[in-house]
């Protein structure tokens, strides 16, 4: 809800009458189980046994709904990983109604599910990464927010027993990296009675790791979280010692710097980001990304620019709008600026140099570069045809109606979409009549008219 919406809501709930609003409440609380739930939490004592076993039965239905064969596909990850981030959604509403400890159990149930599912997903990892790290997220608030509501160590400690069952599953042997995030973001509730009971729990999945990769990544963030217990405990100088042992490791060489940059000793982060890009040409990229921190926080805009430069024309689109922001403040863009997107045009792949100046509102040159790479028509078609109607419906002809030679099921579906796509900003009617061509010119392509015959009609009918 935007704040507009937000303040209309307040204004009139403001304005209710207290009876009226009442039986509203009740009212919806009857047909609607998870707004019960909130009223309950919010004003009353919330069952959070019940809640919890319901969550785990709403999951496994689910799971077994989009499962086939044992495994996850695109659509059935896609849908699982939407019902864990709406329950990461309800049980930090629970943390915020005072349910620390079943707020964190929640959370757990959605992580091991997750990790469960790292090991049956097809090729769905990365919507899969993607709420697990959103849940991740949720326990790192959650400790931070735990820790400064003056929980009782007793209290902190039930948390982390908590959370170092899930750790041990078996599940992550395969996902050390995941694993261990889950400590590390839950390092604000650490006592100095838990510590033994942490470092235990890692060295027992680290001496089971299978050998080669697992164990060696099990390893080196076992130093890392070892480094950060004794960092949290405020002993900062011999968490930067133990790490300075192992800076072969990439991993560990980014938890130091992460370290100097928390402790503001940018000459240190910058030495160990200078010496790591000479050395280790793979994580180059990252090791620059920091470098660009450290000097945009110790205002060295000339060595920032330099490294945006260099981060822009190996192709990371993304060091575009940070270098023209920069060249903006020092009041040089007038000049600088289209000398830089020429040097774009020279170095960087028609794709690049295209998405450039779409953000430039370039439409004239967008349009030529379109030209001469029709295969961009569809993505850029719609933001060129209020300027260029013709010329994107000639392009748009060539490109997908004349050069439609592939013969696949999958390939008549994308062409469907592109249609549909064309037919939403452009001429309907042409959409229309090229469908009728290209069923005209493959009467025997089955496929292809269950693709388009159903579009057809629906562009007919609005």
């Amino acid at each position: 809800m935007d704040t507009q919406h937000r303040q209309s809501l307040i204004k009139v709930v403001n304005h209710a009458n207290i009876d009226a609003l009442r039986r509203l409440i009740i009212k919806r609380a009857e047909y609607d189980p998870s707004f019960l739930q909130d009223v309950t939490a919010q004003f009353g004592e919330l069952d959070t046994q019940t809640e919890l076993a319901a969550t785990k039965k709403t999951l496994q239905e689910i799971i077994k709904i989009n499962k086939h064969h044992g495994i996850l596909d695109d659509v059935g990850c896609d849908n699982v990983c939407e019902a864990l981030d709406d329950m990461v959604d309800n049980y930090m509403r629970r943390l915020e109604q005072g349910y620390v400890s079943h707020a964190m159990d929640g959370l757990l149930l959605v992580i091991a599910v997750a990790g469960r599912l790292f090991n049956t997903a097809d090729s769905s990892v990365g919507p899969l990464t993607a709420t697990f790290n959103n849940a991740l997220d949720a326990i790192r608030r959650l400790s931070l927010k735990a820790s400064k509501h003056q929980l009782s160590d007793d209290q902190k400690n039930e948390l982390i027993k908590k959370i170092v069952s899930v750790f041990r599953l078996k599940r992550f042997d395969d996902w050390p990296a995941n694993r261990y995030h889950l400590i590390l973001v839950s390092l604000p509730l650490i006592t100095s009675k838990t510590i033994r009971i942490v470092k235990n729990a890692s060295t027992a999945v680290t001496n089971r790791a299978e050998e080669g990769y697992d164990q060696t990544q099990s390893r080196t963030y076992d130093k890392i979280l070892n480094a950060n217990l004794l960092y949290y405990m405020g002993k900062k100088d011999q968490a930067k010692r133990y790490l300075d042992r192992y800076m072969n490791s990439p991993e560990i060489r980014e938890q130091r710097i992460r370290l100097a940059l928390h402790d503001k000793e940018f000459k240190m982060a910058e030495r160990l980001c200078l010496d790591a890009s000479q050395q280790d040409p793979g994580w180059r990229r990252i090791w620059e990304q920091y470098l660009i921190k450290i000097y945009n926080g110790t205002d060295q805009r000339q060595k920032q620019e330099e490294i945006l430069k260099r981060e822009l024309f190996r192709g990371t689109l993304s060091a575009y709008e940070p270098l023209k922001q920069l060249i903006q403040e020092d009041g040089f863009w007038d000049v600088e600026g289209p000398k830089l997107i020429a040097q774009v045009e020279k170095t960087l792949p028609p794709v690049d140099y295209a998405e450039i100046l779409a953000e430039e509102h370039k439409y004239a040159e967008l349009l030529q570069v379109v030209r001469h790479n029709p295969k961009i028509v569809t993505t850029y078609g719609k933001t060129l045809y209020a300027r260029f109607p013709k010329q994107i419906d000639t392009l748009y002809y060539h490109q997908i109606i004349l050069n439609n030679h592939a013969v696949s099921r999958k390939a008549d579906q994308r062409l469907a979409h592109q249609i549909q796509d064309y037919a939403a900003y452009g001429k309907k009617q042409l959409a229309i009549a090229w469908i009728d061509q290209l069923l005209a010119a493959h009467p025997k392509r089955a496929a292809l008219a269950e693709a388009l015959t159903p579009l057809e009609m629906a562009l007919k009918h609005q």
